[in-house]
């Protein structure tokens, strides 16, 4: 009697074992699924559809920061210099095309963080530089929420609430710091890594004023 107890508990036991590990399976077949789905897209992000004919090398990487998540930094006085290029691709990867059309110029580019591009000349060496900082107002009091953007690009933070940011930015860019009521201000890195800024009120004779450096400038 002890023993037919015994098996009963032991062949419950194991069902229920069964049943466990068939619920682990399906829950690590699903997260495989979902992680496939996520990296499959994330991939197709960097694959991109687009025909130009005789464009101008700025016209074709707004186009191409149109259709992926890459965003580009570069001078344009070295652009300008920049024969036509042409490009016919079909899902294609983003950095397949910037070979195709740079590779023929004296330019090259590096993708850094924040999927950011800088496009530079060959014999120019590009760093990628952590910047830090604290927004101010003119009485000391800091700023949370001040806009933090790289000038020529769309790659941007934000102060947070004790007004410090941190941001990744190659050498030579320049940060712009914006906020509503504030004057903007820009600031080139000139080789720091610890850049704070002070904001000014604005009002409505100088709202149309932009603070560079140490001057000031019309927009």
């Amino acid at each position: 009697m002890y023993m037919k107890k015994t098996k009963r508990l032991l062949s419950s036991n194991q069902r229920r074992l069964i049943k466990l590990l068939m619920i682990m399976k399906f829950t690590i077949v699903f997260l495989l699924f979902t992680g496939l789905q996520v990296s499959a897209k994330t991939y197709s992000q960097d694959r991109i559809t687009l025909k130009l004919q005789s464009a101008e090398l700025k016209t074709a990487l707004r186009q191409i920061e149109k259709r992926s998540n890459f965003r580009f930094l570069y001078n344009d006085d070295v652009l300008s210099s920049t024969r036509k290029v042409n490009i016919n691709a079909t899902n294609t990867p983003v950095t397949e095309i910037l070979d195709g059309i740079l590779n023929e110029t004296v330019l090259t580019y590096r993708i850094l963080t924040n999927n950011l591009v800088v496009i530079t000349q060959k014999d120019f060496i590009v760093q990628d530089t952590r910047v830090t900082g604290k927004v101010t107002d003119v009485n000391g009091s800091v700023i949370p929420g001040v806009t933090v953007k790289i000038k020529g690009s769309n790659v941007a933070t934000a102060s947070d609430a004790s007004g410090t940011y941190t941001i990744s930015a190659p050498d030579g860019a320049t940060l712009v710091f914006s906020s509503i009521g504030y004057i903007t201000v820009e600031i080139p890195l000139a080789g720091r890594t610890e850049i704070n800024a002070v904001l000014q009120i604005a009002t409505k004779d100088v709202n149309e004023v932009v603070v560079i450096g140490y001057g000031t400038a019309s927009k």
